[in-house]
């Protein structure tokens, strides 16, 4: 036992019950613990290092003040386990961090996750400061906005939007797969909208052969020519008129159902035609003249139960003039 001074031991010293040393104890050599357990209650200071092989337990706070701080993992399987973290996320007012790790360097760095994502780019982070959860779009039409011009890059697989309400089977209302794009539902566009508009993509299939077609608008145009390869087609307007204009309207078909009747009319250079046909009555009318098979074959006009009136300036008489009863 030593009260007090310094105890100096030049040799090796065995402590196989113990020792206890109170005080400060300055240690200049080599220390080595090959078994059993080292505790120590106070303050430890390293100044020139401290290296430690095997488990190691610290069940208080470690402090870094100055300097930098190395855990090398090499020999220990690469890998670092850090146990008692609580599980799942903390959030508030302040988005939760994330530690990251520079390639380069194997620096450790914290970052916080909203700057990391930064609701940009279509994605979102704990929007509501309450459930830390990352989220497609964002829950406003203002936010989580696009900075530049993105692309979505499928490869040779479909994308598929589906829908469902819990309970029934998912149903797929839009897929976009290898440049081909399905929509099964209610498709509604608005605006200015164009088709296949580049010329040299093909033919443009519209409808199915079993469910009708519906065009509605103010004013529907065709441009180019409309065939119709199989089947009658038909032209149901209902109360409304039904009319094919050409040439600035100076080619005029018109089914007028306020009359009842059907009107063809040109309109050009040479003068003006129009052909009328109403319930009951039908009349031909031309600026430059009405001519009445002109080539070859017989031709009859009216009915042995009526009268046939031809009404004219001049009649001329021409050969081969046949009359079921006689002129006058």
């Amino acid at each position: 036992s030593q009260a007090s001074g310094q105890v100096t031991l030049g040799g090796n010293v065995d402590a196989n019950a113990g020792l206890d040393v109170v005080g400060t104890t300055t240690m200049n050599g080599l220390l080595t613990q090959s078994g059993g357990q080292v505790t120590f209650n106070g303050n430890v200071d390293a100044n020139a290092g401290l290296d430690v092989v095997g488990a190691t337990t610290i069940n208080g706070s470690v402090s870094q003040s100055n300097g930098a701080i190395l855990l090398d993992v090499s020999g220990a399987g690469n890998k670092m386990t850090i146990g008692g973290l609580a599980a799942g996320t903390v959030t508030g007012a302040t988005p939760d961090d994330v530690m990251l790790i520079t390639t380069a360097t194997n620096e450790v760095r914290r970052r916080s996750i909203s700057d990391l994502i930064g609701a940009e780019q279509g994605v979102s982070y704990n929007e509501t400061n309450t459930d830390g959860k990352l989220r497609l779009g964002a829950n406003t039409n203002n936010k989580a906005l696009f900075a530049g011009d993105r692309f979505i890059n499928q490869k040779n697989f479909a994308l598929n939007f589906t829908y469902t309400d819990g309970v029934a089977a998912p149903t797929t209302m839009l897929s976009l797969d290898e440049g081909n794009v399905s929509v099964n539902g209610i498709f509604t566009v608005a605006g200015t909208t164009s088709i296949n508009g580049t010329n040299g993509n093909g033919a443009t299939v519209i409808g199915n052969a079993t469910d009708a077609l519906n065009f509605r608008g103010s004013t529907i145009n065709l441009n180019g020519v409309v065939n119709q390869a199989g089947g009658s087609s038909i032209f149901d307007v209902g109360g409304d008129s039904f009319k094919v204009l050409a040439d600035g309207a100076n080619q005029r078909f018109e089914v007028n159902t306020s009359s009842g009747g059907i009107q063809a009319s040109v309109t050009g250079v040479g003068g003006y035609s129009e052909l009328t046909l109403n319930p009951g009555t039908a009349s031909l009318d031309a600026d430059a003249g009405v001519s009445i098979n002109t080539t070859a074959g017989a031709t009859d006009i009216g009915n042995n139960a009526a009268a046939l009136t031809l009404t004219a300036s001049r009649i001329p008489e021409r050969s081969g003039l046949v009359c079921a009863k006689p002129l006058r």
